[in-house]
């Protein structure tokens, strides 16, 4: 279903990797928006509003939205939280593993710490 992403080795892959980046970022301020709202919903556990919120983000996951100035965690990430917050805690992981992947292949490693984090909270 998602096409995997590439770990980039050499500088050939580094290159790649831009690319793959440039293709899975986009949707500027209203995936800022959505990703700011799912993130809220999720800490106020308002199960209500991620039944409503995760449909209507699961078409853009595998990407990370983006202004150019400000880049969200992946769409995978948020998608994991509201799954966590409906107590989907299988698909929960399952997208917040997704998103580690996806912030390594985009070489942000703030981002890899974000959904790593938000994994083990899973656990606790």
């Amino acid at each position: 279903m998602n096409e995997p992403v590439p770990q980039p080795r050499t500088r050939e892959d580094h290159h790649e990797a831009s690319s793959h980046r440039r293709r899975r970022h986009g949707h500027g301020c209203a995936g800022l928006v959505a990703g700011c709202g799912a993130m809220a919903t999720h800490l106020l556990a308002d199960a209500e509003a991620a039944e409503v919120l995760l449909p209507l983000l699961s078409p853009y996951r595998g990407q990370l939205p983006n202004t150019g100035a400000v880049v969200m965690p992946a769409v995978d990430h948020t998608c994991g939280l509201l799954a966590a917050t409906l107590g989907d805690m299988d698909g929960a992981r399952m997208h917040l593993d997704r998103a580690v992947d996806l912030h390594h292949a985009a070489l942000a490693p703030l981002l890899v710490r974000a959904s790593e984090a938000a994994r083990t909270a899973l656990d606790d």
